[in-house]
């Protein structure tokens, strides 16, 4: 039986020894920069923030704790170290692939290789399955996060569609500071500090390096790391397309984590474990760029009425409830085909307001609200134009390696 008080009292101080540290203050002031720059895009698209980039971090910080609570939690019940994992590996690894292309920079691709490298040539001297192990409780740990807070502030974006011209869409870009503990090994008895004695079967995933049972004391260490997001949804609302992404991204950490312990358990399963971290996840991405580009958009214009993509945060809109995909039909009794309609019909700042629509699931609905006595002339929803309005390009990712090259070519031939 896992003394499993004991072990979260003591994952508890080293999560707070983790947030103390001097690296954690590093480690958010990257975050800090990423959120600028998506609050920077923010602006530059809707003309205004929706929340502070204050309240973002604050948001961020606890979903990030929360995270690294249970990714700790896991770590610890399964045993997991970084004694050879090659830890110490992934990372340089990790910073050659993305100058192939800046997606690769996940571990799942650097850890594959490096685990594939091993087991084909001895080099360099890892554990597979715990390093393999180590993949999944992190992805384990973003699909909590995507599933929690990745479709917060989602921004709404107008892209170029060729079978329904402009079409509305969201970008999802979310950064979290992950403080976690991990495990490493240490022989020999332990001068001072308190000791938790594991259960005969414990570690779940038993590194090689592991001999002598009575003579092995796991230390716990606290670490700071940090996870990012980006998404896109055409198909579905923000939410809806979190949710997706966090399920097979869930799944997939379970196999992985499953496949390292098979690994402990099954000779040659290793081979298996290292090529399904990077295969697993190329599959996972592909399946989802397929899905938002193949599939019918949902956020398209209409003939009758307007569409809404969002509202803003305390709007009219946002007030009566209107939702995202909702098409606004008529307003005071009065049907509205453009923009400049709706405008019409608001330029008087009216008092009473009440909006006919039809949800993204078909259904009639009337919304209503009043203000006395300055009335509204904006409702705050922003819409999806039919025509004659800048759209977003979105450009794939392209190598900086590549970059690099072409440019020494260009200095070359001139």
């Amino acid at each position: 039986m896992i003394p499993i008080v004991s072990l979260i009292n003591y994952v508890f101080q080293g999560l707070v020894h983790s947030i103390l540290s001097p690296v954690f203050l590093i480690v958010l002031l990257i975050v800090y920069i990423q959120n600028k720059k998506t609050a920077g895009l923010e602006y530059k698209i809707l003309g205004r923030h929706r929340v502070t980039i204050a309240r973002q971090m604050l948001v961020d910080l606890v979903y990030g704790i929360a995270a690294g609570f249970v990714g700790s939690v896991l770590v610890v019940v399964l045993g997991i170290t970084i004694e050879t994992t090659g830890f110490l590996y992934i990372w340089p690894v990790a910073i050659l692939l993305m100058l192939i292309n800046p997606r690769y920079i996940c571990f799942s691709y650097a850890g594959g290789l490096l685990s594939l490298c091993y087991l084909a040539f001895g080099v360099p001297k890892i554990d597979v399955p715990g390093l393999i192990a180590l993949i999944g409780i992190l992805h384990f740990m973003e699909s909590l996060l995507i599933l929690m807070s990745g479709y917060l502030n989602s921004l709404p974006i107008i892209l170029d569609n060729k079978d329904y011209g402009h079409v509305g869409a969201f970008t999802m870009r979310r950064f979290w500071p992950i403080p976690i503990i991990i495990l490493m090994m240490s022989t020999g008895n332990m001068a001072g500090g308190d000791v938790i004695q594991m259960p005969d079967w414990w570690p779940l995933i038993r590194p090689e390096s592991l001999i002598d049972d009575s003579n092995t004391v796991f230390l716990m260490v606290s670490v700071v790391a940090a996870l990012g997001y980006g998404d896109i949804a055409v198909t579905r609302p923000p939410k809806e397309r979190c949710r997706q992404s966090a399920i097979f991204l869930c799944l997939y950490s379970t196999a992985l984590i499953v496949a390292a312990y098979l690994a402990t358990r099954i000779a040659g399963f290793e081979w298996v474990a290292a090529a399904l971290a990077p295969v697993g996840h190329e599959l996972l991405i592909l399946h989802g760029i397929k899905t938002e580009e193949r599939g019918k958009p949902l956020f398209y214009p209409v003939d009758e009425g307007l569409r809404v993509l969002d509202t803003m945060p305390g709007s009219a809109a946002e007030e009566m409830g209107i939702g995202q995909g909702d098409i606004i039909l008529a307003i005071n009794g009065r049907k509205v085909h453009s923009i400049d309609g709706m405008n019409d019909i608001l330029q008087n700042f009216p008092t009473y307001v009440w909006i006919d629509v039809v949800d993204v699931k078909g259904r009639y609905k009337t919304y209503d609200i009043k203000k006395y006595p300055d009335g509204i002339n904006s409702l705050g929803a922003f819409i999806v134009p039919k025509s004659g309005v800048r759209t977003v390009k979105m450009k794939k990712p392209v190598s900086p390696l590549l970059r690099i090259i072409r440019r020494m070519a260009s200095k070359r031939s001139h």
